[in-house]
């Protein structure tokens, strides 16, 4: 829905494409600039303290949650780390279509067709993760033949045999 929307409305699109560091032009008002540093140029030194804030959190999201003013909650030199962050997800389904902002977003964009997303419930989600078989265990050293009953204490006696034939250790819960 997001990058349907940045297709229909293009003032919106620097919040996806915004470089590290970037401090927006409405943040500097009475601020100058000399060899790289920001420097206060009106009485009020609150646009270098926004400045200097800015640049200090390069990394981190400077919008003001808690303002509800628009015009100083600093929206605008805000970005969706959140969908950067998405292309990182567990599921492939979410990180592919996360991934489409990764690019540059331009007139020849098609929007995201939505209606075979629309219709996909929880249940389908947990199904379609059942039907996929693992490669291989991905945190044990010794693939479990089973989770519980008498088909993981076979599994432990190969494993730990020591430690079953002597009555306690891993045998005490079982």
């Amino acid at each position: 829905i997001i990058f349907n929307v940045m297709l229909q409305h293009p003032s919106v699109r620097l919040l996806i494409h915004r470089p590290v560091g970037y401090i927006p032009a409405d943040a500097i008002k009475g601020a100058a600039t000399t060899n790289g540093t920001t420097v206060a140029t009106a009485p009020s030194a609150a646009p270098a303290e926004a400045v200097a804030s800015a640049v200090a959190a390069r990394g981190s999201d400077p919008y003001l949650e808690g303002d509800e003013d628009p015009e100083t909650c600093r929206a605008m030199a805000s970005c969706l780390w959140e969908v950067d962050s998405l292309r990182a997800h567990c599921c492939p389904t979410v990180a592919s279509i996360a991934s489409l902002f990764a690019k540059p977003i331009d007139k020849l964009s098609n929007p995201v067709d939505l209606t075979p997303l629309a219709s996909i419930s929880h249940a389908d989600l947990y199904d379609l993760e059942l039907l996929q078989k693992l490669r291989s265990a991905p945190a044990a050293v010794h693939p479990p033949p089973a989770l519980f009953g008498a088909a993981m204490k076979a599994g432990r006696a190969g494993v730990a045999p020591q430690l079953v034939a002597g009555g306690g250790g891993l045998d005490g819960w079982a």
